[in-house]
């Protein structure tokens, strides 16, 4: 159809679709009808597939005074915007605490993206100077003061078996609590703190292989990026044993 400039007669109806409210821009509002479902016809076949305009339609309803097309308003959305609109959905469902939610705090490693939860982590810090103990394994870097308590220091990208990597200067320590013990991750760089549905976190892919699957909770698509969850649990245990 000829797009028609806006004037004072132009309004918006709003819709509520699948619990979204959507604003469609009219010519003018004639009245509003009640009609019984057995005055709404099909659409013709081939009225419908001749004009592309009339994909939209949901029925034809037949009215003293004639014709009155009836729209489909779901069918107005593109795949895009209804993935929009149910993302919307669940973000508000989040806020409104309806949908159990976890809340990480994304990292990178090794150019790979990993997560641990919120609640794990007691703070996070620049890398200070860190002094080295004899006779420890490789992925323990050294120890640090933290105003006052010495804090172990272990690189977990080496301890993981990841790609060894140019030091940069984004590297960060999470300082985490594991078993009445304080305990600093080293980290190539923090990313962000994320809210997402539990729903979100799905079991991990057999295939990966950079991580052993035991220390890996869970996996999600973030912006088109794969945030790989890890199960602290696990790691404490290992990191136990191993020292």
């Amino acid at each position: 159809m000829e797009k028609k400039p806006l004037d004072e007669k132009s309004r918006i109806i709003i819709i509520e679709s699948e619990g979204s409210l959507m604003g469609f821009i009219c010519d003018l509002v004639s009245k509003i009808l009640r009609i019984s479902p057995s005055q709404i016809g099909p659409v013709p076949r081939l009225t419908k597939e001749g004009v592309k305009s009339f994909e939209f339609l949901l029925g034809v309803g037949k009215l003293e005074e004639g014709l009155l097309l009836i729209i489909d308003v779901d069918e107005l959305l593109t795949e895009e915007q209804r993935n929009q609109l149910s993302v919307k959905r669940e973000e508000k469902k989040m806020l409104e605490g309806e949908v159990p939610t976890l809340q990480l705090v994304s990292f990178s490693l090794a150019d790979e993206w990993y997560a641990l939860e919120l609640r794990e982590i007691q703070e996070v810090m620049n890398l200070p100077k860190i002094t080295p103990v004899p006779s420890t394994p490789s992925f323990i870097k050294g120890v640090i003061n933290l105003r006052g308590n010495i804090v172990t220091v272990v690189d977990i990208r080496q301890f993981l078996g990841l790609e060894d990597r140019k030091e940069k200067k984004e590297r960060r320590i999470m300082v985490i609590k594991a078993e009445e013990k304080t305990c600093g991750l080293l980290v190539d760089s923090i990313s962000q703190v994320l809210r997402l549905p539990e729903s979100a976190i799905l079991p991990p892919l057999s295939t990966i292989e950079e991580v052993s699957l035991e220390y890996i909770k869970g996996e999600c698509q973030v912006f088109d990026k794969l945030l790989i969850l890890l199960n602290w649990e696990k790691i404490v245990s290992s990191l136990i044993t191993a020292v």
